[in-house]
């Protein structure tokens, strides 16, 4: 791809052009990958799908063969979306100290409500929890 584009460049091809050969070959490259695979479900993340472009292109031709594509809506698909996943990891972590089971309502750290599917973020762990000696909240005067 590198050459095509050096190549183009040589022969003043405009850029609009080279650009859209290579956001073209970057969605075909992406559409061979997923087609190797016997999933129907893809989701596609990371920086490169904060391009629009690029994101519309490979959605449009993995959607033509057959896939499901999932994309991010509340999270940037970059840094941001990898800070997310990794606050909502240890959050679970936190969260299942004693594990979670449906049905049993709230609980002290956290819980699954069975009406709403939803998982109740936990309360902080208290200094005691942490192993930690409380802080005193008095300053002594001498």
């Amino acid at each position: 791809m590198l050459l095509a584009i050096i190549l183009d460049l040589d022969r003043k091809v405009a850029a609009p052009r080279i650009a859209a050969k290579f956001h073209n070959s970057l969605a075909g490259w992406a559409e061979s990958i997923v087609n190797q695979q016997p999933l129907t479900d893809v989701v596609l993340s990371g920086g490169c799908f904060q391009n629009r472009l690029l994101a519309e292109k490979v959605c449009s031709r993995l959607r033509q063969s057959g896939r499901n594509v999932f994309l991010h809506r509340s999270v940037p698909p970059g840094d941001g979306g990898v800070a997310a996943g990794q606050l909502a990891v240890a959050v679970m972590k936190l969260a299942i100290t004693p594990p979670l089971r449906f049905g049993e309502g709230v609980g002290e750290r956290g819980h699954i409500d069975d009406a709403n599917a939803n998982l109740s973020l936990p309360a902080p762990l208290s200094e005691a929890e942490r192993g930690r000696k409380p802080r005193s909240t008095q300053t002594e005067v001498s």
